[in-house]
């Protein structure tokens, strides 16, 4: 993998093999420098604008970016909004698992197109959506209640 490091400018200042040596040129380079894969690809990392210094972490920063380059290709199934720390951010629904966490991209913002896993009472469906009423019987007895994708008429 190419990760290229651009300065506040724009100007591409290195390329390097792994994402933690990309994090150590953007906590240097300072506010504006960014961290991407591919040639004019939007920036994965934006130093000063995320929720942390690159400095602070170089492991942190390698997740993000990887997180937000796995990210790009998968479809949202839904939007909405999900509570994260001590925001309310519009997210694109990407996986409704039976149990378990919903994974919900934001879209915008310091985290956008980084992987989050809400809890499902985190998540307030978009008006395309309404939490579709009742229950699943499983095998061991558990009901879970479901949000689903609103049904057309006539479909």
């Amino acid at each position: 993998m190419d990760w290229k490091v651009y300065d506040a400018e724009g100007r591409e200042r290195a390329r390097t093999v792994y994402a933690e040596d990309a994090a150590a040129l953007v906590s240097l380079l300072g506010e504006g420098a960014t961290i991407r894969v591919g040639g004019n690809a939007q920036a994965l990392w934006t130093e000063g604008e995320e929720r942390q210094p690159a400095g602070e972490s170089y492991d942190h920063v390698r997740d993000v970016v990887h997180a937000r380059r796995n990210a790009r290709g998968r479809r949202p199934i839904g939007t909405g909004k999900a509570r994260w720390g001590d925001e309310v951010v519009e997210v694109d629904l990407i996986e409704r698992p039976a149990r378990g966490n919903l994974v919900v991209r934001p879209r915008s913002g310091r985290d956008w197109g980084t992987m989050l896993s809400v809890p499902p009472e985190d998540f307030e469906a978009a008006a395309t959506e309404e939490v579709v009423a009742g229950v699943v019987d499983t095998r061991d007895g558990v009901g879970v209640a479901l949000v689903g994708p609103r049904a057309r008429r006539g479909s």
